[in-house]
């Protein structure tokens, strides 16, 4: 029986790494406007909500998938903000990474 040839061995892991390593296409000029845009749109729409308006929202867009990032007052403004993101023209999903600022007693009540 023979042991396994080296070279062809080292071959077959050059082959291996080289397509691993390949980068993901980058987005066409017209993609990455259109992320641009909708960035836009939902940083608008977020400011003109009272509750939303002084939290600070990081929005980031890509190939239609928006990323939330920032702090929030509670569970409601959370649901908010992607619930406004969601709704915007060209979006394709959202990852709302929103924390909450605090818990209350009763999460589900807003404090009026």
């Amino acid at each position: 029986m023979k042991g396994i040839d080296p070279i062809r061995l080292i071959a077959v892991l050059l082959v291996g790494l080289t397509f691993s390593c390949a980068s993901s296409p980058t987005p066409s000029p017209v993609a990455a406007l259109e992320d641009e845009l909708i960035t836009a749109e939902i940083r608008e729409r977020l400011s003109l909500e009272p509750s939303l308006r002084n939290a600070a929202i990081s929005v980031q867009t890509s190939q239609g998938i928006v990323v939330l990032r920032g702090v929030v007052e509670d569970g409601i403004d959370r649901s908010l903000a992607e619930s406004i993101a969601g709704r915007v023209e060209g979006v394709v999903g959202v990852r709302n990474l929103l924390e909450v600022k605090k818990q209350g007693r009763y999460p589900f009540f807003r404090r009026w």
